[in-house]
């Protein structure tokens, strides 16, 4: 039986034969897809520099050249005299680009959300029963420009990266490598759908029936809600549903929607619905994004409401990133680390070349039911018809 490096050295002699000497990077382009493509598999040895010298019919600079920048890419790495090896975990199976449309210098534009992806992001990293790498990308929007655009976009071009986890809708890169790279697996994470990549989405009406649910049995009557103004009409429809559901009832100027870069605004409108001098009062406030929970607690404190005597909240919260809360709420919300977890399944089964939902649900829990950081995800898998770029061969 042939060994991998015999196999690669036949499969590589159509490149160069004695006196058609070829360039580094066509060496390193060949090598490394065939690491990819896992002719040569995470432990093989390569052919001798020797071999490689006079398969390509090259120089032995040039080959050094193409192995050093292998080595650099982290495909694979040289153990002195015994000769050169690919890596345990190359880039194409360990390392998963977590990919966010802002920065977090730019406070109007930057969520909690995406703090607590890479919060969990880190972590991951850290764990070291797993050799995995999570970098990540910021300002990846529709302007492609940065360096980290110019970097992401090299890197899904070499295969540096098992795959590209976006943080929301990429629907603005279309267009770019990104989307368009074939075998590359991707995954996002949005509250619909989009066309051809495996979406993790954050189930509304799961968090608004648990919502008042759990108001109801308080025994709240009369509900107020911040949402943020991103939402959208439908939104509306399904909280209103959820409390009649429920036996709760609102007004329509209990329903206030805050601009996310204007977070401060919650503070007047809490501050306005429970003003002593109202007639009617609600007995229970969603606040349904945790960039507006603080602001939302002070305006209540400027009210002089007393919680929970007065009034029961749920507050959204990113588990296990809770916002600081001045007042007593109960949390409801998304496990930031069970979603990036499921992400992660999703690319690994992607490249396994198996079949992947595309759309997951992902359905919300209370702070007490987190207890065991290790309880399964709790999620829904909806079998539409196969993305077109979920299956991929191993």
């Amino acid at each position: 039986m042939k060994s991998e490096s015999s196999q690669l050295a036949e499969g590589v002699s159509h490149l160069g034969g004695a006196g058609n000497g070829i360039s580094a990077e066509a060496i390193v382009q060949e090598l490394r897809s065939q690491i990819i493509a896992g002719t040569l598999s995470p432990g093989a040895q390569l052919p001798t520099r020797v071999q490689l010298q006079e398969r390509f019919g090259t120089t032995n600079v040039t080959v050094q050249r193409a192995l050093d920048r292998l080595i650099r890419e982290e495909f694979v790495y040289a153990n002195g005299r015994r000769g050169t090896y690919v890596a345990e975990a190359p880039p194409h199976l360990s390392r998963y680009a977590l990919v966010f449309p802002s920065r977090p210098s730019v406070a109007h534009e930057w969520r909690r959300f995406w703090t607590a992806l890479s919060h969990e992001a880190m972590a991951l990293e850290q764990n070291e029963e797993v050799a995995r790498q999570l970098p990540l990308y910021h300002g990846i929007n529709e302007h492609l420009e940065g360096e980290d655009y110019a970097r992401l976009q090299a890197e899904v071009l070499t295969h540096r990266v098992a795959g590209l986890i976006f943080a929301a809708l990429p629907h603005r890169l279309i267009d770019t490598p990104l989307l368009r790279e074939p075998q590359m697996p991707r995954v996002a994470i949005v509250s619909g759908e989009f066309s051809g990549v495996p979406t993790m989405r954050l189930d509304l009406r799961a968090f608004c029936r648990r919502a008042c649910e759990h108001l109801a049995a308080r025994g709240c009557r009369r509900v107020a809600l911040i949402l943020p103004s991103s939402l959208s009409a439908d939104a509306h429809e399904i909280w209103l549903e959820a409390m009649g559901e429920h036996g709760l009832t609102t007004r329509p100027y209990w329903t206030q929607h805050i601009h996310l870069a204007a977070p401060e605004a919650a503070k007047n409108c809490t501050h306005l619905l429970m003003n002593p001098d109202q007639r009617e009062r609600p007995d229970a406030l969603i606040i349904s994004d945790d960039n507006l929970v603080e602001h939302a607690m002070a305006g209540l404190i400027a009210a002089g409401v007393q919680v929970p005597r007065h009034l029961s909240i749920v507050a959204h919260c990113n588990f296990p990133w809770p916002t600081q809360s001045i007042l007593p709420a109960t949390r409801l919300g998304f496990d930031a680390r069970q979603l990036l977890q499921a992400c992660l399944d999703s690319i690994d089964a992607q490249r396994r070349g198996e079949t992947v939902a595309s759309q997951t649900l992902i359905e919300p829990v209370f702070e007490n039911e987190l207890a065991a950081s290790s309880r399964p995800l709790n999620r829904r898998e909806i079998p539409l018809a196969r993305p077109e770029m979920a299956g991929l061969a191993a």
